[in-house]
C-alpha cells in the first residue's frame, strides 16, 4: 500500500496566506506511485491545485484562496494499482485580516507641557490575536508593551524632546 504525509504546513499554525504552499511526501514500495491521482483536500472537499511533483514528492499551491479561518488539509494518493492511501489531516488557521490598533491618548494635534507623556493604545484582532505591538515615537521602537491580548493598555514614555513628536 503506498503512503503519504504532508510535510508543510505545521499543523496547527496560523498563516496570513490564504494560498499556503503545501508540501507533501510519499511512497510505495510495490507498484509504485501514480503521481496524477494526488488530491488536496480543503474541509474534506478535493481542491484544485498546482503542483510540481517528483517521484517521492510534491509541493502544490491552492489556484484559489482558502477561506478565513481554520482550514483542515489532507491529501489523497493512489498506486500504480489504484491503491489508495489518505495522508495525516494537518490543521491551519488562515487569518488575512490585519488588527486594529488606535492611539487614544495623547490625540492628533494635541498640545502638551511634559516631555515624558503617558500614551494609551486600543487594539483588537478577530482572527489570530496580537503576538507583539511596537510603539513607535519620533523613530524610537517601544516593544516592552504589556497588556497584548485584546483591549487597552498604558505606556509611560521616557523623556523626549521638544517640537513636533510622530507616535506610529
Amino acid at each position: 500500500l503506498p503512503t503519504i504525509t504532508i510535510t508543510s504546513p505545521q499543523n496547527n499554525t496560523y498563516t496570513n496566506n490564504n494560498q499556503p504552499t503545501i508540501a507533501i511526501t510519499y511512497s510505495d514500495i510495490g507498484s509504485g506511485i501514480d503521481t496524477t491521482t494526488l488530491t488536496i483536500l480543503a474541509n474534506s472537499s478535493a481542491i484544485q491545485t498546482t503542483c510540481t511533483t517528483t517521484d517521492t514528492n510534491a509541493v502544490c499551491t491552492p489556484n484559489t484562496p482558502l477561506n478565513q479561518g481554520q482550514t483542515n488539509i489532507q491529501a489523497t494518493i493512489e498506486d500504480n494499482t489504484g491503491n489508495i492511501a489518505a495522508s495525516n489531516t494537518i490543521t491551519i488557521t488562515i487569518d488575512t485580516t490585519p488588527p486594529v490598533i488606535n492611539i487614544t491618548s495623547p490625540t492628533t494635534g494635541s498640545l502638551i507641557n511634559i516631555n515624558n507623556p503617558a500614551i494609551d493604545l486600543t487594539y483588537s484582532d478577530t482572527g489570530s490575536g496580537i503576538n507583539t505591538i511596537t510603539l513607535s515615537i519620533t523613530g524610537n521602537n517601544y516593544t516592552n508593551i504589556t497588556s497584548i491580548p485584546v483591549g487597552t493598555t498604558h505606556i509611560n514614555t521616557t523623556a523626549l524632546p521638544e517640537g513636533a513628536i510622530t507616535i506610529t
